[in-house]
């Protein structure tokens, strides 16, 4: 009917049909936007001071001038509170030249230094690749808050409160001091030297390799009282939301645009079978960081929607765009042939989000087997 006809979205004006397809990306960005917000106006965000407390040696950081006791007050002129926002930027600008700013000892000094791309352990048991200048933040002191199940310190006989104090001799001031030593050395045994109830003690460890690198499985001691909890008012919790989910959506483009540059491998795209790998790593870590994941997750599905390939939401606007432009739509040929090229790129896009959680699959089989196994 007429009145069924006025109703239907195709008879809608064209600005209107962009609004609807519009809405659910939108809709997207609003939930992680609010579900920051939630976090910081209630339990507030965990803040560390921008200062360097470690320089690695033979990095850019170093090439570049930085001195411990540099505190970087921003980066390419964006003002930087934390170092939590050092990281986001240095990871996500790989080869780089970046522009800092850093207040040293109450002067303004200006340097330039370019992240190197360098693969990373994620937090989970995971390898990524990010761009690192070579500084550290505040660096928790050498005490040992657990011993890893299976690891080399636990059969070395390390304890949880341990203060490592040397190892093969050298000193060590602090936790990032321990990496330094152990990292380049996976299969060499390594003397420490341990304060446990104010007696000291000699211990030895043979780091195991991962991907090249040596590990003995230790955990920092948590030093609450360098992490500041800063909470924020209803508006400024919701800018800083705001803020958060832009990052998260500027930085999936910057890795998009990089791998599209061939700058950076295509390996960290998931599918299905890592967003559910990391949703389980995470939701052991508490109900708040799980929380947090679920608004990262938003946010990449609202950017993915928005992307300009039919059939996505963002492919509907591109053919709106033409149509304003225009005066009128495109071809019904164009717009099948713009169809079908869209939906292959996603069918491609799938199969090898997929192909690289294969692994993740194949893990997940193997423990099915071994349940129908105890189950049988």
């Amino acid at each position: 009917t007429e009145a069924e006809r006025a109703g239907a979205f195709h008879s809608k004006k064209l600005w209107q049909k962009a609004a609807v397809i519009a809405a659910g990306p939108i809709a997207n960005f609003l939930l992680a936007i609010a579900i920051f917000a939630g976090i910081y106006a209630t339990l507030g965000k965990g803040v560390t001071p921008p200062r360097v407390a470690d320089v690695v040696p033979g990095s850019a950081a170093e090439a570049a001038g930085f001195k411990v006791g540099d505190v970087v007050t921003s980066i390419d002129g964006e003002a930087i509170d934390s170092y939590g926002d050092i990281q986001r930027l240095e990871h996500v600008n790989p080869g780089h030249e970046l522009a800092f700013a850093v207040d040293r000892d109450g002067q303004q000094i200006k340097l330039r230094a370019t992240p190197a791309l360098t693969e990373v352990d994620d937090g989970f048991g995971s390898r990524i690749k990010v761009g690192q200048l070579g500084i550290g933040g505040f660096s928790p002191p050498a005490r040992i808050g657990e011993a890893i199940e299976g690891g080399a310190a636990e059969a070395a006989g390390f304890k949880s409160g341990d203060l490592i104090l040397e190892i093969d001799g050298r000193p060590i001031r602090s936790f990032n001091d321990i990496q330094r030593i152990v990292k380049p050395n996976p299969g060499k045994e390594l003397v420490f030297l341990v304060e446990r109830g104010g007696e000291r003690r000699t211990l030895r460890a043979t780091p195991a390799s991962r991907d090249g690198a040596g590990q003995i499985g230790i955990r920092s001691a948590p030093v609450a009282e360098q992490v500041k909890t800063k909470r924020f008012g209803i508006g400024a919790a919701i800018g800083e939301g705001t803020k958060d989910s832009y990052f998260i959506a500027s930085q999936t483009l910057a890795y998009l645009r990089d791998v599209i540059l061939q700058r950076r491998p295509p390996d960290q795209l998931g599918g299905p079978g890592r967003i559910a790998d990391t949703a389980k790593k995470v939701a052991d870590l508490g109900f708040i960081p799980l929380l947090s994941l679920v608004a990262l997750i938003s946010v990449s599905i609202g950017l993915l929607n928005l992307l300009p390939i039919p059939p996505l939401d963002g492919g509907h606007l591109l053919f709106y765009g033409f149509e304003a432009l225009r005066g009128k739509p495109l071809s019904a040929r164009m717009q099948e042939l713009g169809f079908g090229v869209g939906l292959s790129a996603i069918l491609v896009l799938f199969v090898y989000a997929n192909w690289n959680d294969t692994a993740i699959y194949v893990s997940w089989f193997k423990a099915l087997g071994r349940f129908l196994r105890v189950v049988s």
